[in-house]
């Protein structure tokens, strides 16, 4: 798990994204590991896979509940 940590340093520094996003998206790519059955070298592409994921979810329930509010 220390490749993710590395990675949500030099990822949340570069974006200033807030720690409960840097932290859904850590978690995630460390799933994603361990779907792989913790193949070593990839954790750059499983934090770039992870933090797609989280961000298109965020951006799908955001446009939802503005659909929603429009709605009513």
């Amino acid at each position: 798990m220390k490749a993710y940590q590395t990675v949500t340093k030099a990822t949340s520094y570069a974006h200033g994204r807030p720690a409960g996003l840097e932290e859904e998206i850590r978690r995630r790519a460390y799933q994603i590991y361990e779907e792989r059955d913790r193949c070593e070298g990839r954790s750059l592409d499983d934090w770039l896979r992870a933090e797609a994921e989280i961000l298109s979810h965020r951006v799908m329930r955001r446009v939802a509940l503005e659909e929603h509010a429009l709605a009513a």
